[in-house]
């Protein structure tokens, strides 16, 4: 074997480790970052035109409560929702004409900015009889992640503002199932009627 072969075998040697090496240390171009936003989702203003129980010192017992979903299957067309936060199930007594915050019921959870994985929003404030349901509403509003306009938006509108990466969602629902009627032998209040307020908050913190 000539010198120049006894040379060129190790060098040979050398640079499949190296390639071996740089294959193994997993180096390569980096992943996309994802970018994870809090999204806190509440109960705002609650208003009580008529209580929904009888009689003006019996008040209505109010249940509030709150879940995030996130859809687990990225093909569009094939939501597969997984719940990832939900708050307690807790009822604030008020009698008709007062009002309250919910503030306190409340769900959060962090959830990356992924077009292709929509969030579910789903709030409950119902009226409670004997554990039964009287009257009340469901909030079920889909929010996505739009990457060519930077927002979380509904349908195809972004949502408001609140300053750089920082957005909100109110949404108002109005329960109004049956009136009060006024009966002079009896003070009986029967109405059903309140207003209640979502309110969704997002940002990166």
């Amino acid at each position: 074997m000539t010198r120049q072969r006894q040379l060129a075998a190790p060098g040979t040697l050398f640079l499949l480790f190296l390639i071996c090496a740089c294959g193994a240390d997993g180096t390569g171009p980096d992943e996309p970052e994802v970018v994870m936003d809090r999204v806190s989702f509440n109960i705002g203003h609650i208003e009580v035109i008529h209580d929904c129980d009888p009689a003006w010192d019996n008040p209505g017992d109010f249940q509030g409560f709150l879940e995030i979903w996130q859809d687990v299957n990225p093909v569009p067309g094939n939501e597969d929702y997984e719940l990832v936060a939900a708050s307690p199930k807790r009822t604030i007594l008020l009698n008709s004409g007062e009002s309250a915050s919910g503030d306190h019921i409340r769900a959060e959870a962090r959830i990356p900015r992924d077009p292709a994985r929509p969030v579910l929003l789903r709030g409950f404030f119902r009226e409670m009889d004997h554990d039964q349901v009287d009257s009340g509403t469901v909030l079920a509003e889909v929010i996505r992640w739009d990457g060519v306009r930077s927002c979380w938006q509904i349908g195809n509108s972004c949502l408001n503002s609140a300053g750089p990466d920082e957005w909100y969602h109110t949404r108002t629902e109005h329960v109004h199932t049956r009136d009060d009627v006024w009966n002079p032998f009896s003070s009986d209040d029967q109405g059903c009627r309140f207003y209640v307020t979502f309110v969704a908050n997002i940002d990166p913190s």
